[in-house]
């Protein structure tokens, strides 16, 4: 591998990011026409706190493919001072993505889905939902954390992202190849890219210093475990019971 491909990684991986969430979110978010019924939404428009949030986690990713720009051009002292945007965005994360998720049940339920429906549907992305509204701060803190390991740094950052571009790649894969799943999430098809995208980190290291950096496998594997640990508790009763009580309470 080139030094010149080497300094490209970073950034290209944001990008393709950033690519995913404006295309899986285009026709229900960013180039949402007045007529629109994308995500459920009439020509009234979009809820405040959708709004609130799809700009909240627009920015993030931006910044992310901003950051990674400015460390590949050597603007070093740019990004240590964007890192507090970045920082103040990311704390806006959590609470952003929790008034989505709870407002998601009963908008469905307004639109006529039956509970039964939902109770099947929202599991899975309830509990999706919840493992990356926990990797997400705790990659991201660990990145803070190793703010002067550029090493770690990067990777624990990276991988922050990846735990919450899968609503867009789920939506993306709609698009492509819809299937009669809920929302018509094309989930074989959304884990295998998802993966793929993972990997392609591990894969680089091995390739520009034939071993994989002990971040890497770190972060590989919480978002690997909180993934497949999300698949099989929404398969469960329980975990059925639990997402179906939060979107839809004693219904």
């Amino acid at each position: 591998m080139t030094k010149k491909s080497k300094d490209l990684f970073f950034p290209l991986i944001s990008l393709l990011l950033l690519a995913i969430v404006l295309k899986g979110f285009g026709p229900s978010f960013f180039f949402r026409n007045s007529k629109s019924t994308e995500g459920g939404f009439g020509p009234e428009g979009l809820p405040i706190y959708i709004l609130i949030h799809g700009i909240v986690m627009s920015t993030w990713m931006l910044l992310l493919v901003v950051q990674t720009g400015l460390v590949q051009t050597k603007n070093i002292k740019v990004h240590m001072t964007l890192g507090w945007v970045g920082l103040a965005v990311a704390l806006l994360v959590i609470p952003t993505g929790i008034m989505v998720m709870n407002g998601f049940g009963p908008r469905l339920l307004a639109l006529g889905v039956p509970p039964p429906v939902l109770r099947e549907g929202l599991s899975l992305l309830f509990w999706i939902d919840v493992f990356s509204l926990i990797l997400f701060p705790s990659l991201f803190g660990a990145a803070i954390y190793y703010r002067k390991n550029s090493v770690w740094h990067k990777r624990f950052m990276l991988f922050a992202g990846f735990t919450v571009m899968l609503p867009a790649l789920g939506r993306l894969t709609a698009q492509i190849a819809q299937t009669d799943s809920f929302g018509g999430i094309n989930w074989p098809l959304t884990w295998g890219i998802f993966f793929c995208i993972m990997l392609s980190v591990p894969l680089y290291d091995f390739l520009s210093t034939r071993s994989i950096q002990r971040v890497t496998i770190i972060s590989f594997i919480s978002v690997s475990v909180g993934m497949l640990l999300s698949v099989q508790i929404a398969a469960t009763e329980i975990g059925k019971d639990l997402a179906s009580f939060h979107f839809l309470g004693n219904m």
